[in-house]
């Protein structure tokens, strides 16, 4: 007897949108670029150990787009453990892109292991992009490498703009720890002089190498660009910004006269040299510019208060803070309270922090500086203010005051360290590391460790590498 053909099963229209739907919504975090959670956590594929891994094999085996990809993410997360691997990668590679994302990378964290490439590619300066030579520049003269001066002379002769400008600013920084200092502000005079004659933008970066590069000697040079009416004000804000580097204390008289300006900017500039020079003039000077209608004199005002210490100009900051228009002034105020630090200072910052007839950036700013003048005094109203801030849902303001204490040093924060650890917010968590590792908290390693499970991905790197500053 034969056995009854089966009919075949007929897909219903549920099941195929059901499967459609799925299809697009996969589809949709691959292209978006936001983390499949659902796949990644069920095959616990977003690891820790994998994710450092994938990042290796990337560096070792990825094409270029892949490789300069990666790093900005290595850069904005600070990674240290794929040095070697970028450095092997930077001493043998010739890709324009690797390259140039390796030492922006490089330079921003100041890390030593590039210098001989980039001697090599300013040694061949012609045969290379300019792109990957204006960056190998600035690393040589973030890490101030003394056996390059000759050679970055070389590309300072040469007849590319930009090229010339980055080399003259790495002068500026590799010399103000050579020796030779005064030999090299002789030559950016003499190029100021000769080969910059019509050339503004080489112009404007020669003054102000002249001020990194600390050559007290073209201090008289600078000045009669300061004091030059006939000067674009562009090259004067430059020439004032150089005297409050070099604080040549017979400068000081183009500084004054350069308040009195028609240009605002110049106005701004010279208010903001005062900082470092001392004296009654000086005093009353930075506290008339406060009174100035243009806001960017009223924040160089507030900036030389503050490098100042001068105490006198506490009312003034304070009603900045409360009056102003512009949120920058008032901020540059916050900042010159911090930087005053003395107890009537403090006592305004207080206020502000802890007040909720401020707003929000203001009272995190105010924490910031309390808590880097004296955490210790400070860090436990902060944590009350912190969870008036949660209760009230304040995102913004908890999240602020979170950051803040987040970077504190004091045994203070120990308990906040501990809450955050064990809370469920990702966010907190990684806070909590942060608090243990600025204060060595040894004795909550073993909750860190807790946080190394591979299936706490990301979180788990950053556990690991709070662990390994606990053992050092």
């Amino acid at each position: 007897m034969k056995e009854p053909m089966r009919k075949p099963l007929r897909r219903t229209g549920s099941v195929q949108n059901i499967g459609l739907i799925w299809l697009l919504f996969s589809f949709f975090f691959q292209v978006s670029g936001l983390p499949f959670v659902y796949a990644q956590n069920k095959e616990g594929e977003n690891t820790a150990s994998q994710i450092e891994q994938k990042r290796r094999d990337t560096i070792l085996y990825g094409t270029e787009e892949e490789i300069a990809a990666l790093i900005p993410v290595l850069q904005k997360e600070n990674v240290t453990y794929l040095d070697t691997e970028l450095i092997r990668i930077g001493e043998t590679t010739k890709n324009v892109k690797i390259l140039t994302a390796l030492f922006s990378f490089f330079s921003e964290a100041n890390k030593k292991g590039l210098e001989k490439k980039a001697l090599e590619i300013i040694d061949n300066f012609y045969d290379e992009k300019k792109e990957t030579v204006i960056q190998a520049l600035t690393y040589l003269g973030v890490r101030k490498e003394q056996n390059a001066l000759e050679s970055i002379k070389k590309v300072a002769e040469s007849e590319e703009t930009s090229l010339v400008s980055a080399a003259i600013k790495a002068l500026g920084s590799i010399g103000s720890d050579s020796e030779e200092k005064e030999k090299l502000g002789r030559y950016l005079r003499e190029y100021y002089e000769t080969k910059a004659s019509e050339k503004e933008e080489i112009k404007n970066q020669i003054i102000q190498a002249l001020g990194v590069l600390q050559d007290k000697s073209s201090a008289s040079f600078i000045s009669e660009i300061a004091k030059n009416n006939d000067e674009r004000p562009v090259r004067r804000i430059q020439a004032l910004g150089a005297l409050q580097a070099l604080q040549v204390q017979e400068t000081l008289p183009t500084i004054l006269e350069a308040l009195r300006s028609a240009d605002p900017n110049v106005r701004a500039a010279a208010v903001g040299a005062l900082g470092p020079f001392s004296g009654p003039e000086v005093d009353q000077a930075i506290l008339d510019a406060f009174r100035d209608s243009f806001y960017k004199t009223r924040i160089g005002a507030a900036r030389a208060a503050g490098e100042r210490k001068l105490t006198v100009a506490i009312p003034f900051l304070k009603f900045r803070i409360e009056n102003d228009a512009v949120a920058a002034v008032k901020e540059a105020a916050i900042k010159a309270l911090g930087a005053i630090e003395s107890p009537e200072a403090w006592e305004v910052l207080s206020q502000i922090c802890f007040s909720k007839k401020y707003s929000d950036p203001l009272r995190i700013g105010a924490a910031e500086e309390l808590i880097r003048i004296d955490a210790d005094r400070y860090a436990e109203p902060l944590i009350k203010a912190l969870e008036e801030a949660r209760k009230d849902k304040q995102k913004n303001l908890f999240n602020g005051f979170a950051r803040v204490l987040g970077n504190a040093k004091t045994q203070a924060v120990k308990p906040l360290a501990l809450q955050f650890l064990t809370s469920s917010d990702v966010i907190e968590k990684n806070y909590g590391l942060q608090m243990v590792a600025n204060n060595r908290f040894t004795d909550l390693a073993d909750t860190v460790r807790s946080l190394t499970d591979e299936k706490n991905g990301a979180l788990a790197l950053r556990a690991r590498e709070t662990l390994k500053k606990l053992e050092e």
